[in-house]
């Protein structure tokens, strides 16, 4: 087994918490280690399982935590501090990931709902009335068989009935990041079962996050407000509109036109196929 490596560290301050906590609460300092970084597509990402709201904890993945003093105490900023200090380079570096299939070492990443339990696969674990399950399946079992089983499952809730949005959303959904992420086993699967294919007939990138630089130019970009909606059109580098609103504006105004040159790594929600193009890189 390779050494652990300190990926990601955070240091929690909760006297600068946005709910105040209990006096008593103390400091931690989180570090979380990886035996696998080099080799996994979510680490390449700035990304990690493990950092969810609910995690999912991976297999090559651990974390520790230290626990300092409360707010109360003389020594409370100057442990944040020294380990804010000792962790800078890896200070939360990392964040939660995109719900998108990824191999991390020697597992394959599957988080899609209701996969896990399908109890013929051997996912690390399997989904029970208390847990999700743990979403990884062993990468040499990651087989065109083993994912036409995916792909065929069928799973029922606790009262019994099938599960359907697992069908309608969550394997047009897995074959669509498969045919993106894995494409030469895509092309196997559809070889060996060529009906897969019409599992992707309603498919529709509506609703993903893509980087906006990587769209298609000159389209709409659409922002729903709660009074209006709100126009923008992309042209590779600026954003434009006539219908976007001007707050605290200097002087009062009747027509107006915003132009705004977005962050390289500005995402944005599709909302026509007509903005997806062969060079638009999907987050999720």
């Amino acid at each position: 087994m390779d050494k652990a490596q300190i990926i990601n560290v955070t240091v929690s301050n909760p006297a600068q918490a946005f709910f105040a906590p209990s006096k008593s609460t103390k400091a931690e300092c989180r570090i979380l280690k990886c035996t696998r970084s080099t080799d996994c597509d979510l680490h390449t990402k700035g990304q990690c399982s493990c950092l969810k709201f609910f995690p999912d904890w991976c297999p090559h993945g651990s974390m520790t935590c230290e626990v300092g003093w409360t707010a109360r105490a003389k020594k409370y900023y100057s442990w944040i501090r020294t380990h804010k200090e000792e962790y800078a380079a890896v200070l939360n570096k990392l964040k939660g990931p995109n719900n998108v299939l990824a191999v991390v070492g020697d597992w394959v990443y599957l988080p899609y709902s209701h996969m896990t339990r399908n109890r013929d696969l051997p996912f690390r674990s399997h989904a029970n009335i208390i847990s999700s399950g743990g979403p990884f399946l062993p990468k040499d079992q990651f087989t065109i068989d083993n994912i036409k089983a995916i792909i065929d499952f069928k799973p029922r809730g606790y009262n019994g009935r099938i599960i359907e949005d697992y069908q309608k959303e969550e394997i047009p959904k897995f074959l669509k990041h498969l045919q993106e992420s894995m494409p030469k086993i895509f092309n196997e699967l559809c070889t060996k079962y060529p009906e897969v294919k019409d599992k992707l007939n309603t498919w529709s990138h509506v609703g993903r996050k893509a980087l906006l630089r990587t769209i298609t130019k000159g389209v709409e970009v659409v922002q729903e407000r709660t009074d209006r909606t709100e126009v923008w059109i992309w042209d590779g580098e600026y954003l434009t509109s006539t219908t976007a609103e001007l707050f605290f504006a200097v002087v009062p105004y009747s027509d107006i036109e915003i132009k705004i040159k977005p962050e390289a790594d500005a995402t944005i929600k599709i909302s026509d196929d007509n903005q997806v193009c062969s060079d638009t890189i999907f987050v999720d």
